[in-house]
């Protein structure tokens, strides 16, 4: 496969692991040891963080644990390309998005060529920046 195309790949789009907020109501446990147990055992080989530590912090997920332990396994990579979600207006970003975006493709399009498999996408609510990437990957 030559370092231009894309191989065959599936995507799966989520919230951020652990957000938890009057939202949701309920505290989401994602970024526990289980569940990367459970993303491989559908076979995501990459999980691609789009997140900055601004928004780790203020839905209160410490996301070290699932890094820790996916970095034991040889099987899956924790990835982050981290991505504006507001702009100083306090709008979605979309500068940032359209300056990012290709370097942040960029970075999944050899995570995927590297790791194959499924590759799970998170930003804050999995309505913005992460299907933007996925959309980007089949254009």
């Amino acid at each position: 496969m030559s370092e231009g195309s894309w191989p065959s790949c599936q995507f799966g789009i989520t919230v951020i692991p652990g957000r938890q907020g009057p939202d949701l109501g309920h505290r989401w446990p994602r970024e526990t040891p289980e569940d990367v147990d459970k993303l491989r055992s559908v076979g995501v080989k990459t999980i691609f963080c789009l997140q900055q530590d601004p928004d780790l912090e203020y839905f209160g997920v410490d996301i070290s644990a699932i890094r820790e332990y996916d970095s034991t396994h040889n099987d899956i990579e924790h990835l982050r390309a981290e991505m504006s979600n507001v702009s100083c207006c306090g709008d979605f970003d979309s500068f940032d998005l359209r300056m990012r975006l290709p370097a942040v493709v960029s970075k999944l399009h050899k995570a995927i060529n590297r790791n194959g498999g499924v590759t799970c996408i998170h930003c804050t609510a999995g309505l913005g920046r992460a299907p933007a990437v996925a959309v980007c990957v089949h254009v």
